[in-house]
């Protein structure tokens, strides 16, 4: 198998199904209702909401620049996005866990149609290459996977 290819279906396992470092991050962000996703009275003072909101937003970016357009986030918010003040209800943090889940796929699909010179080359003009950058991203959803998993106090 093509290693690129195995990487990417170990971050799709990791995102959506036997992850082999506990609940995969769809499921964990999944298992939390929209007032628990937005309490802040954890460990570090995070939301669930808020942290699935940065890895949706980091991965939206990887996805524009392969589309060869501009993140759909503001460019001030390109960290950890606000949680919105209100209207934070169970549909709402459903479609967030629905958009989430679409960006991933296309992210997903888009980088199993890369091939090894794009792979080199360099990601938005800088020094990282895409696959480097690509390779942030499964690891960033592995470390806030784990950081929601130990969030309750």
């Amino acid at each position: 198998m093509n290693p690129w290819i195995r990487l990417i279906d170990y971050w799709d396992r990791e995102w959506k199904g036997e992850s082999f470092n506990g609940r995969c991050l769809r499921e964990e962000l999944a298992a939390h209702t929209a007032p628990q996703a937005s309490d802040t009275h954890t460990v570090e003072g995070y939301t669930v909401w808020g942290v699935g909101l940065h890895v949706h937003r980091y991965k939206e970016i990887f996805l524009a620049r392969l589309e060869g357009r501009e993140p759909v986030f503001p460019a001030g918010d390109l960290d950890f996005p606000p949680v919105p003040a209100e209207g934070l209800t169970q549909a709402r943090w459903q479609d967030v866990q629905a958009a989430m889940a679409a960006t991933h796929d296309a992210l997903s699909a888009r980088a199993r149609t890369l091939e090894e010179p794009f792979l080199d080359a360099s990601f938005d003009g800088g020094e990282m290459p895409w696959a480097e950058g690509l390779i942030s991203v499964f690891t960033h959803d592995f470390y806030h996977g784990a950081q929601i998993r130990n969030m309750k106090r």
